[in-house]
């Protein structure tokens, strides 16, 4: 762009020097670069071919696709990868969270009667909110709405076990009794799901745009992989983790390599919700 540097020497580069830039100097470089590569490609070229008048008088887009062994593969969608790890966590954990969290919301679901004997006890007006589990960005609002109207939830089950109240006969009942009566921690698990979650929403919330993202998504999936180890393996096994190799041959299913149960890190509200 500028073969005797004597004018790049003088820059006091700004936003919009730097704008102007990359809109009129690299851009125009790298598409001459992608263009010369192109045409010594076999390459497929689509249109939609409108049979539309109106259509056929205005703008025609053609999208040219080529295959190229310098492309980077980046895989498949990084936003499913660390949702749907995280789904894979919660289940191996054994705690039921998502069947529970469907009972909370199909329990008070389009039953008037039900939603009065649920105020009535517990003086609540506060519902809770419909889980979906591939919902990534609602994950920690449903978790901590049933975390909050937990205790109203328990008193309404022991109405019911009075009969002061019309005891609903439905699998989710069941299923919301038996967790609010014999699980002393599911406050603390309800309350380490939303931190975990809330952990991982900026980065689904950041890539969840057609912006050219995959610069930054090795270092954002690097410090989001070490947030969660920090959570429960020693800080020595983690100082020696400094190449992707080491991360990828690295047991996070051996014991040796966690912190012992009190220094495993769930959370302000999950350690003392009890």
């Amino acid at each position: 762009m500028f073969p005797d540097s004597a004018i790049a020497k003088k820059f006091s580069l700004s936003e919009r020097k730097c704008s102007y830039l990359v809109s009129f100097g690299l851009a125009p470089y790298f598409t001459s670069l992608l263009e010369a590569k192109l045409f010594k490609r076999n390459f497929v070229l689509l249109f939609d071919e409108s049979m539309n008048k109106s259509f056929q008088l205005k703008q025609m887009d053609f999208h040219v696709r080529f295959w190229d062994a310098d492309l980077l593969n980046v895989g498949s969608c990084g936003l499913h990868k660390v949702h749907d790890a995280c789904k894979t966590a919660m289940v191996a954990a054994g705690w039921g969270l998502e069947k529970v969290l469907k009972s909370m919301y199909r329990l008070l679901e389009d039953t008037p009667a039900r939603h009065e004997d649920y105020f009535k006890t517990s003086q609540c007006t506060q519902a809770p909110l419909k889980f979906c589990a591939h919902r990534w960005l609602e994950n920690s609002k449903v978790a901590q709405g049933a975390f909050d109207i937990l205790p109203h939830f328990k008193k309404f089950c022991d109405s019911a076990a009075k009969k002061e109240i019309t005891q609903p006969q439905t699998e989710s009942f069941e299923t919301v009794r038996t967790a609010v009566n014999n699980d002393m921690f599911l406050s603390s698990k309800l309350a380490f799901f939303v931190s975990f979650s809330k952990q991982l929403e900026p980065f689904l919330r950041k890539y969840q745009t057609d912006n050219p993202m995959v610069p930054f998504l090795f270092t954002d999936l690097h410090n989001l992989t070490f947030a969660v180890l920090r959570r429960f393996v020693k800080k020595e096994i983690i100082a020696n983790l400094s190449s992707t190799s080491d991360i990828l041959n690295f047991s996070v299913n051996d014991p040796q390599n966690h912190v012992t149960g009190h220094a495993v890190d769930i959370g302000f509200c999950g350690r003392f919700s009890n």
